[in-house]
């Protein structure tokens, strides 16, 4: 064999040893590193990770979202009929639909958008989220028109109409804080099966208010 041959020869040994090596160290590395595994999901989203299979869960899933100041939670479960209602109320201004009329001034002077403009806040026509922070704003100024921060415990589920007289189960409820029975229209959403509240009734309350049924509005 002559010397260039040799060389040759000695060269290519040497390329195949590098890429051996190289491929022994991504393989070792590979399979010592943390691997990203899918992990199944308990529901898809956040919606289907709420318990809305019964009416009596739908109100437990809703107090329970109010308690903990999850107000965006709290609109999710609104019924689509109550989410639209309640946001032609914040379009036409009617803020003693939503909270005490006697605090609403001073409630929407804390919303973001009004506060501090459009572009300035985490949401911009996201009706969830200026939802949310319109109760927040509520709650600092002691100003909701039903107040659901006590413990419920419901008492018994009975059948019930919507304003437009659709079929509806009423859930009522003790609720701390809140003298006599409170009752939490459900309504079914065909598509999905889930159930969703429509309005909440305090004792004496006008049940063509939506979405709190109070016995007046200031």
């Amino acid at each position: 064999m002559t010397t260039r041959n040799k060389l040759i020869g000695l060269v290519l040994a040497w390329v195949a040893s590098v890429l051996v090596v190289s491929v022994a160290a991504f393989a070792t590395g590979y399979w010592l590193a943390p691997q990203r595994e899918e992990v199944p999901l308990a529901a898809r989203t956040y919606y289907e990770s709420l318990d809305l299979a019964t009416p009596e869960e739908t109100v437990h899933e809703f107090c329970a979202a109010f308690r903990r100041r999850d107000y965006a939670t709290v609109y999710m479960i609104f019924s689509p009929h109550t989410q639209w209602v309640a946001w032609q109320q914040i379009n036409l201004l009617r803020w003693g639909q939503l909270v005490r009329g006697e605090s609403a001034e001073a409630v929407v002077q804390e919303i973001c958008i009004f506060a501090q403009g459009l572009g300035s806040c985490d949401y911009d026509g996201e009706t969830t989220y200026f939802f949310d922070d319109l109760m927040l704003a509520a709650e600092k100024h002691s100003a909701f028109l039903v107040d659901l921060r006590g413990k419920e415990s419901v008492t018994g589920t009975r059948g019930g109409k919507t304003a437009q007289g659709g079929d509806a189960i009423d859930v009522a409820a003790m609720v701390e804080g809140i003298a006599g029975e409170v009752v939490f229209r459900t309504v079914q959403v065909p598509s999905s099966g889930k159930w969703r509240v429509v309005q909440v009734i305090l004792p004496g309350g006008d049940e063509g208010l939506i979405p709190w049924a109070v016995p007046a509005i200031e």
